[in-house]
């Protein structure tokens, strides 16, 4: 049986951004395909949507 998982390097095709939310002392991440520009938010918080948002457009994804 073999893997279609990506081995991770510098310069590989995951993007990740874990971000910080002080008020719930919540993480929420950011994943990302650098190649197809797909990506998820991983347990994100209300209060900080917008921002997420903006990362997410900033990134191209």
């Amino acid at each position: 049986m073999s893997s279609k998982v990506p081995i991770l390097s510098a310069g590989g095709p995951l993007i990740f951004r874990q971000l910080f939310e002080k008020v719930s002392s919540t993480y929420t991440y950011l994943l990302a395909d650098s190649h197809t520009k797909d990506a998820v938010i991983i347990d994100p918080v209300l209060e900080t949507v917008e921002r997420d948002k903006k990362l997410v457009g900033w990134c191209n994804y």
